[in-house]
């Protein structure tokens, strides 16, 4: 390790950003910016679109967001005295749109790193709204009244060497960056990301940050946005931090929290998220739906369960988000999370916030109702039951009178599945809405 590099005033910065939630995103940003500057830090590196939120899709392409990125840009900006950090928003030039980092020392932007390598599979449909940034190219750019170098160039921290590599970059071994730095002999190397989240991709991207300190012989720092943005993708808040082969700082995925900051000092903790799928599982979703519920302004959530896996899956997730929220958070913090008294314990959040159905019909077993009653009681759910058969029975003969011909099960097995499942939808929706519940 090389004892010139200011570990101690390092830090790495994971926040919940929603996209068009500027207030959110810009409040996420400073109360780690306040944090950092609270543990001496002169460096902080946040995610990915960090200020905008990943999930912005076609509004990318609208004047009106860049615009009010580059104001919400002034309300960061007082906060980073004494701090080298960037901050992720679109920028446009000639008519073309960046996935950019602007880049901020002491107050003073210095100039911009723009994503060179876009991410097109998948989930991913960056080149709809951006423009890769041509390799090697510096240009001249206008910002909040400041003409700053635009494009693949180091940056001065404290006399070390900086360049950034943006997320999709480091991914691409031929036209990745970070080749072009090492042969500058770049002493950091800063990796903002929005890289949701996918079985398996925990372990490559570890191996990733590592191997990439080594190769090119500089300090790798890489940090990835949380939560769910949008409702469509996951972020596990992932921060790294790799010397010359060396991992030197890790943390806990998933974080309930709205920001987490990470130290780089030499007694920095590692967290080895060496988890299965079926750990990552419930942690993922459980995060994705605590998120999706309080940006829907909804209370909590109805299920029917019918005792099989799937729905019990649902009912479990739900419970493992109440507990990982409460454990991490707090019963106050909870309530300040959600904007509402959601209850004082365990079993009375669960009370008010799910609600579990049984919709029975004339094929519905008694061992079926006990395992849903005996898994809505056990995890503390409200525990509701009616019977849909005439509602079954209404359909069956609104379509038998119409083509004249009976339905059998030895002869109509799926459609008569099918008719039972849908059935019982609308009366779920109905509770839902008069709850307001998802």
């Amino acid at each position: 390790m090389d004892p010139q590099l200011p570990l101690d005033k390092i830090f790495l910065a994971s926040v919940n950003q929603c996209p068009f939630d500027w207030d959110n995103n810009v409040s996420n940003m400073i109360d780690c910016l306040e944090e950092a500057k609270s543990a001496r830090a002169e460096l902080v590196l946040f995610p990915e679109l960090a200020l905008t939120g990943y999930s912005c899709e076609d509004t990318f392409l609208s004047g009106w967001l860049v615009k009010n990125a580059l104001e919400n840009l002034k309300r960061v900006i007082p906060h980073t005295k004494g701090i080298f950090t960037n901050i992720g928003i679109p920028i446009r030039l000639n008519n073309q749109l960046y996935n950019c980092s602007v880049i901020i020392d002491n107050e003073k932007i210095i100039g911009i790193a723009a994503k060179q390598n876009l991410a097109n599979e998948g989930v991913y449909y960056e080149p709809r709204w951006f423009t890769p940034w041509p390799k090697g190219k510096i240009e001249q750019v206008e910002i909040l009244g400041r003409s700053v170098p635009m494009g693949e160039q180091i940056f001065d921290f404290r006399g070390f060497k900086v360049g950034f590599e943006i997320c999709e970059d480091a991914w691409h071994e031929e036209s990745r960056p970070g080749n072009q730095y090492a042969r500058q002999q770049v002493d950091i190397l800063l990796n903002p990301s929005a890289s949701h989240f996918s079985f398996g991709k925990a372990f490559f991207r570890r191996d990733l940050v590592i191997e990439s300190s080594r190769k090119f012989d500089c300090l790798y720092l890489y940090s990835n946005l949380l939560g769910n943005d949008s409702g469509r993708l996951i972020f596990d808040g992932e921060m790294l931090a790799a010397n010359k082969g060396k991992l030197l700082a890790s943390n806990r995925f998933f974080s309930f929290k709205s920001q987490n900051l990470m130290g780089l000092s030499n007694n920095a903790e590692m967290v080895e998220e060496d988890l299965s799928d079926f750990e990552f599982f419930p942690r993922a979703v459980s995060l994705a739906l605590f998120d999706y519920m309080r940006r829907s302004k909804t209370k909590g959530f109805v299920i029917s369960l019918s005792g099989g896996a799937d729905s019990s899956c649902c009912a479990v997730i739900i419970h493992e988000m109440v507990k990982n929220a409460i454990s991490e958070l707090g019963i106050k913090g909870l309530k300040q999370k959600l904007g509402f008294d959601s209850g004082d314990s365990l079993g009375q959040i669960m009370n008010q916030m799910l609600v579990t159905v049984y919709q029975a019909t004339d094929n519905s077993s008694n061992e079926t109702f006990e395992s849903a009653k005996a898994l809505s009681d056990h995890i503390g759910a409200n525990f509701l039951e009616w019977n849909v058969e005439n509602l079954v029975r209404d359909y069956r003969q609104l379509v038998e009178e119409k083509t004249g011909r009976k339905f059998t099960w030895e002869n109509d097995d799926l459609p008569l599945q099918n008719v039972q499942a849908r059935a019982r939808v609308p009366g779920l929706w109905l509770l839902a809405n008069q709850l307001g519940y998802l």
